[in-house]
């Protein structure tokens, strides 16, 4: 079945997320003081692992291979902008 899921992330440089494959990312917001990812997928898929790099305004970009920019967010005075690493 075809389903959004919701996965909270850190602000960390890297966040490594189990997802069901083919699942297409949404957008990142902040929910709760929380930044959170949201995906379509569909559940029946087995998991896979996808890393999200997170980079603050200002930071250089540690980005190595392909990475689709998600989204960026805002928490105080901090800017974080989130990209999904491509697979291979």
């Amino acid at each position: 079945m075809i389903t959004i899921w919701k996965l909270p992330l850190s602000i960390s440089k890297r966040n490594i997320v189990m997802v069901p494959r083919n699942s297409q990312p949404l957008t990142v917001q902040i929910q709760n003081g929380v930044p959170c990812l949201w995906v379509t997928c569909d559940d029946a898929n087995a998991p896979e692992p996808r890393t999200i790099t997170c980079v603050g305004t200002g930071h250089p970009m540690p980005l190595t291979g392909v990475h689709a920019y998600i989204g960026t967010t805002q928490s105080g005075r901090f800017v974080w902008h989130w990209f999904l690493e491509e697979r291979a």
